[in-house]
């Protein structure tokens, strides 16, 4: 029988070495893309703050020191503008079944009645720029199917209806807007760049602290938005252009929450509670 033989196959060594560096630049690749996609993204954006992680068996959480400066608006304009003032009113006793209605609207909320709250609000709600889901989707935006009381539901709504209501009337529907200001901002200002001072004397400081100098007081002024935030003062833009400090307790912007209400078959109901624009 015939024997089958193999032959021996020569390498040259420039081949080997060829190889080898082949092999070399493909781990070297795959050890940049790990390296690459492992690390964390620095966070590129307008905020000064020191941020602090502190790491547990079971989360990660993160700390922001409460004295740094989120400034979201770095090119703010700080030219001369008119000084308007936007008085506090409230058009609830204009309608006797309005003024009976929010009254009890309001000591729900302050019991956290959410049945009554419901019964009292339109079956297609507007809660959020493009989420429809009536009143079960309003209940879970609110997150008031989890954590009923410790919903910020409560605190926002019963902020809003205390600011006053301004009344706008159609041919055929009548509606309740809160916060009064809402509805009667001038045209003429940017609702995107300007807040509403909504406490009387309210101090305006020359650094975010109470033992800041105090620069004036203003009152329900229309004040142009300073581009940041440093944990409860808010910076503004006076109407002379000066920069100063606010706090936040006193301040709103004009497309914050607003709650509009609305009858419909002879009750009232909440047709609105939305934010944004």
């Amino acid at each position: 029988m015939e024997k089958i033989g193999f032959k021996k196959i020569k390498i040259n060594k420039r081949v080997l070495i060829l190889i080898a560096l082949i092999i070399l630049i493909l781990a070297l690749l795959v050890l940049v893309f790990v390296l690459l996609f492992s690390r964390r993204d620095e966070t590129k954006g307008e905020v000064e703050a020191v941020v602090e992680d502190v790491v547990t068996e079971d989360e990660e959480k993160v700390i922001i020191d409460p004295n740094a400066e989120y400034i979201y608006n770095e090119e703010v304009d700080t030219s001369k503008y008119a000084e308007v003032q936007l008085f506090p009113f409230d058009g609830t006793d204009q309608d006797s079944s309005f003024e009976e209605f929010i009254g009890l609207f309001k000591e729900a909320i302050a019991s956290k009645d959410l049945d009554y709250v419901l019964a009292n609000t339109d079956d297609n709600i507007s809660y959020s720029f493009g989420l429809t889901d009536g009143k079960e989707g309003f209940k879970e935006f609110w997150g008031l199917n989890e954590d009923l009381n410790n919903s910020e539901f409560w605190e926002e709504l019963a902020n809003v209806v205390e600011l006053g209501f301004s009344i706008v009337e159609y041919p055929e529907n009548k509606y309740f807007i809160a916060p009064y200001f809402f509805d009667a901002f001038p045209e003429e200002f940017d609702a995107y760049s300007y807040l509403v001072c909504t406490g009387e004397s309210v101090r305006v400081r020359k650094e975010p602290s109470l033992d800041a100098e105090v620069i004036t007081a203003v009152s329900y002024l229309i004040l142009r938005d300073g581009g940041s935030i440093k944990g409860d003062w808010q910076r503004v833009i006076l109407p002379s252009g000066e920069a100063g400090y606010m706090h936040s307790d006193y301040i709103r912007a004009v497309l914050d929450y607003r709650v509009g209400f609305r009858k419909a078959d002879g009750n009232w109901k909440m047709v609105y509670f939305i934010a944004g624009d």
